[in-house]
């Protein structure tokens, strides 16, 4: 790998002040540190990539935190966070110390001054689940490398996560479904992060994620991020599943607005996220037209509108990752290719795969409606990733958002989670939408802290 890449890598780690921040980019995998050629073959990862966990460092530039809050002191407040990865702070693949100390959740918990407990790595184990880093071939296209060293892994094996025994007050885990049902029927992630907790408020005995999660509420102040994972799970799967389907008879009794509810009857302030679209995260648009048109294959795609495959359109038709995928970019497949379902999101007028991958029904009925209902503010991530991707956002500081991917500053290494100066603007708009509705005066998040 090249010095600047090294460089780059290691400038992104950081601890901060209060909480003891670490600073680390990453996301759903890890750029090797040490050794590593980055034009080597296509989908090699090296099996020894090292990045030391750092110490703490200081927090240059950081404004104290509030003063009193909903008319108490911080210290007397309980915040919880309901969420999936982006609540939990998966970056570049992974779930590690770094990521979780600066997720958005931890951040805004220090700006409120608030004590927030979160099922940390240990120091020893601080690279946590592993991860990855991204770097960019001459051939243009984004290879990755893992992080292999001080793993909070088992002897049993990848599903086992060192155990977390204290108490907790982030409720965050990767690939938390808005289906709240028996953790036995969740995600493979959401099971091993779950799993780790195995203190007074492990999952024991409970029927099911919802009735768990909702024994853990009480408190003054909460987030709630979900659906985001539902929809990049369903992307993957070339648009299979997703949170597209609003039933209008059941909106009150689905599990995610059940557990809004719950909040209100407690009498806990809180903000709800919507969710951003996607489909048009970077790790989604890699495969470029241009990449497409260079092809020593000709692809197809199994259309409803028609019995026969049809030639695949690039105006129409997004090419999603994969191992296949993979192969017919390095040229191992070759002639014609006729695509798998999960391999491509087609937007023919009579069979709008794109329309089973938008958050737009689920924001207005099951985020905006109850909010509006319940008079608890929104966090606009939908907005806010529209203008990140646009290339408009300027932070408050005076920091352009750069959404370019591995080059930019607000995606992590798997380009789908953000870095952590992309959780900074993330929990800031928290802040801009708490500030304005509670008539509070919470210190924004100094940005460029984080670059």
């Amino acid at each position: 790998m090249s010095v600047q890449v090294l460089k780059w890598a290691l400038s992104r780690a950081f601890f901060g002040k209060r909480s003891c921040f670490l600073r680390l980019t990453i996301v759903f995998g890890v750029v090797a540190a040490i050794g590593g050629s980055a034009s080597g073959a296509s989908g090699v990862f090296a099996p020894d990539t090292v990045i030391p966990v750092r110490r703490a460092v200081l927090l240059p530039g950081k404004p104290g935190p509030a003063g009193r809050i909903f008319g108490r002191r911080p210290a007397d407040l309980r915040y919880v966070a309901i969420g999936g990865a982006l609540s939990a702070g998966m970056r570049s693949g992974g779930v590690y110390r770094e990521a979780q100390l600066t997720s958005f959740a931890g951040l805004l918990a220090a700006q409120l001054g608030v004590t927030f407990r979160q099922p940390l790595f240990d120091q020893e184990w601080g690279n946590g689940s592993g991860y990855k880093l991204a770097f960019r071939t001459g051939d243009g296209r984004v290879r990755h490398r893992h992080v292999t060293n001080q793993l909070g892994i088992e002897k049993g094996g990848w599903h086992h996560l060192k155990p977390y025994s204290g108490e907790i007050d982030n409720f965050s885990f990767p690939y938390l479904s808005k289906n709240l049902g028996s953790l036995s029927h969740s995600h493979d992630e959401t099971r091993r992060f779950v799993n780790r907790i195995t203190g007074a408020q492990r999952y024991a005995g409970e029927s099911s994620l919802f009735s768990w999660l909702k024994k853990q509420q009480q408190c003054d102040f909460f987030t709630f991020e979900i659906g985001m994972d539902d929809l990049v799970s369903s992307v993957m799967k070339g648009g299979k599943g997703g949170i597209f389907a609003i039933d209008p008879l059941r909106i009150d009794r689905s599990d995610e607005v059940r557990l809004i509810r719950n909040f209100a009857a407690l009498k806990a302030r809180g903000v709800l996220a919507t969710v951003p679209d996607v489909i048009n995260f970077p790790y989604f648009r890699q495969v470029t037209g241009e990449m497409i048109r260079d092809l020593d294959a000709r692809l197809w795609v199994h259309r409803s509108t028609s019995r026969e495959p049809v030639a695949f359109d690039p105006a129409i038709d997004i090419l999603l990752p994969g191992f296949r995928v993979q192969q017919i970019l390095d040229g191992t497949l070759k002639g014609d290719v006729v695509l798998k379902d999960e391999e491509v999101l087609s937007r023919d007028p009579y069979d709008d795969e794109w329309s089973y991958v938008s958050p737009a029904l689920f924001n207005q009925w099951k985020i905006r409606r109850t909010a509006a209902e319940l008079d608890y503010p929104v966090a606009d991530l939908h907005r806010l990733y529209e203008e990140v991707l646009a290339g408009r956002l300027v932070t408050a500081d005076g920091v352009k958002v750069d959404p370019r991917w591995p080059e930019g500053n607000f995606f992590s290494a798997d380009g789908i989670t953000p870095t952590a100066f992309g959780h900074a603007v993330i929990a800031n708009e928290f802040i801009r939408v708490l500030n304005n509705h509670y008539k509070l005066s919470v210190p924004f998040l100094i940005t460029r802290d984080f670059l």
